[in-house]
This record gives structure tokens, sequence and C-alpha cells, in this order.
């Protein structure tokens, strides 16, 4: 019988699943270049964590952080005139040097 934590891992690894699909099309329509790679790259991660025993823990908690910008890269792409901006790609990435996950 699956325990409460193996379900939540499930549902958290499937909605990463999600975002990761749904940021693919929208960057590959909107013809964002940066998407399409950050989006392949968690879909190439997630069986890797789905089949890792040990340090499951730490897994899912990055499988959260990397959901957690998955969707702040979607809301970036809906509400952007302009996402492949030099200005906004910059703001990115200091974002990024200044992420620290929990």
């Amino acid at each position: 019988m699956p325990t409460h934590s193996s379900d939540v891992s499930n549902t958290v690894l499937q909605y990463t699943v999600v975002a990761a699909n749904a940021l693919f099309d929208l960057g590959k329509a909107a013809q964002i270049p940066f998407v399409g790679t950050v989006c392949s790259l968690t879909l190439a991660v997630i069986p890797l964590i789905q089949n890792t025993k040990s340090q499951k823990a730490q897994c899912l908690h990055m499988v959260e952080d990397i959901h957690v910008v998955l969707c702040a890269l979607m809301y970036l792409c809906i509400d952007s005139d302009n996402i492949g901006s030099p200005q906004l790609l910059e703001n990115i990435a200091e974002y990024a040097q200044n992420f620290t996950p929990v």
C-alpha cells in the first residue's frame, strides 16, 4: 500500500511534469529559445528522481524548487510582451544567482 509520503512525492513529480510540458509548449509557441532547454532538462531529471532510492527527500525538495522556477518562467512568458529582452533576461539571471533553495 502506498504511503502518504509516496503519494505526495508522486504529486510533486506529476505537477512538475505538467508545468514543464506546459511551459515547453508556451515557449515553443512564443519562440523563446532558452525555455525548451530548461523544460527538456527538467523532464530528463524527473525519471531519475522517481527511481532514486537514496536521498529521496532532498531530490523531491529540489523538484519543488524546479517547479517554482518553471511556474515563474511561465508567468513571465504569459505576462511579458518581450521576455527575450536583454533587460528581462538579465533580471532572470540575477534572480537565478540569488536564488537559495530552502
